[in-house]
């Protein structure tokens, strides 16, 4: 399995109009699922790792980096990319770099306009060797219990896109158009209307976060609609959990019910690769 940039995945994605699933793993087992099915499915896929699972795994972004290496070894085929996710501060964004992650996302959304603005092109002056995401917008988890529907004040708005980008020199953008973070209390509304005035004045990919919960057509439209990266992870943590806990409930050892989870979680993640990239992008 190769490693690839992050600007040559969504760039492959951007010719041939798919997206790239972007999937969270936390330690072995999980980080073997999201690599395996990469392979299975002869595509890529975004390894994701953020400061949460940092601090509840104690497991380091250098050891990341090295499981992941390691573990693409066993397979010919698929590609990835190690991706640090959510990085809230400035320490945490230096910390994957360090680390060896050549990807980063700075999450300044929760913060003003300018404040944002300011920390993100902060973490874009460390150099240009790395490849930034920056988010503009507050999702749905962090303002309205997950429904998916945000008031008007929380959507990414269209008119500020260019300077945004042009001012933090971000490589990526994660955008709010009712997605949330986390499980739905009903059926997400994806504003699809304010996507497309994105896309016509963004220079950059754009990202869907929180899409575990977002119907699959829903998904299919936004991707026909320039979104280029794909985040999931309660998707794939309900699964691995789910057939972990069968398996430990009928008494079996821990390693096969984390086997059970490995397979579950393996499963599911193919499913989402080929939902992003529809076969187009093989490797």
């Amino acid at each position: 399995m190769k490693k690839m940039s992050m600007a040559e995945m969504l760039s492959a994605a951007e010719k041939n109009n798919c997206a790239i699933a972007a999937i969270n793993a936390s330690n072995l087992e999980t980080i073997s699922a999201v690599l395996a099915a990469a392979s299975h499915c002869s595509a890529p896929v975004i390894l994701q790792f953020s400061p949460l699972q940092h601090a509840a795994e104690d497991i380091s972004y250098r050891e990341v980096t090295q499981l992941a290496e390691l573990i693409s070894l066993r397979y010919e085929h698929g590609a990835y990319v190690v991706h640090q996710d959510h990085g809230e501060s400035f320490e945490d964004c230096l910390n994957a770099l360090e680390g060896g992650f050549t990807s980063i996302m700075y999450d300044g959304a929760a913060l003003s306009y300018e404040e944002n603005i300011a920390n993100s092109a902060r973490v874009r002056a460390v150099g240009k060797d790395f490849f930034l995401e920056s988010e503009l917008g507050v999702l749905g988890a962090e303002c309205s219990e997950q429904t998916g529907e945000l008031d008007d004040t929380a959507y990414t708005r269209p008119e500020l896109v260019k300077e945004f980008v042009e001012r933090t020199g971000c490589d990526s953008l994660a955008v709010s158009i009712g997605n949330a973070h986390g499980i739905y209390k009903r059926e997400p509304k994806l504003r699809l209307d304010i996507l497309d005035e994105i896309h016509a004045v963004c220079p950059v990919p754009l990202v869907l976060h929180g899409a575990s919960g977002i119907p699959y057509d829903h998904i299919r439209l936004a991707i026909s609609k320039g979104i280029r990266k794909i985040n999931f992870f309660t998707q794939l943590d309900t699964a691995f959990m789910s057939a972990f806990r069968t398996e430990a409930d009928k008494g079996a050892y821990m390693m096969f019910a984390q086997g059970a989870g490995f397979k579950a979680m393996t499963e599911k993640c193919e499913e989402l690769i080929q939902l992003c990239t529809g076969g187009k992008i093989k490797c």
